[in-house]
């Protein structure tokens, strides 16, 4: 990828500085997290990433089963709390 020159996103990646710096350099520019409460970011994590130069973003599981209007309160107080470069949030819907 990196003799490419181009950017491209990532689903998860390996909290690993050994991989996220190879993905750094073959241009990896966001890498998407995925959660649907508030332990499902580890914020050390999405600081490493964001320490290679890869930008975050969540994608946010909104109305799950167990959740209720307080869950939701308390994940989009975490979401603002580590400071994701982006967030996408969705509605589970049957």
């Amino acid at each position: 990828m990196a003799p490419l020159k181009k950017k491209w996103v990532s689903h998860p990646i390996l909290d690993d500085d050994e991989v996220l710096s190879l993905a750094a350099r073959a241009g990896a520019g966001t890498s998407t997290r995925r959660f649907f409460d508030h332990v499902g970011c580890d914020p050390k994590s999405c600081q490493k990433i964001e320490g290679h130069g890869i930008g975050v973003e969540g994608t946010i599981i909104l109305g799950t089963d167990d959740q209720d209007e307080n869950d939701v309160k308390r994940l989009v107080d975490f979401v603002q709390e580590i400071d994701m470069d982006m967030a996408e949030f969705t509605v589970l819907t049957p």
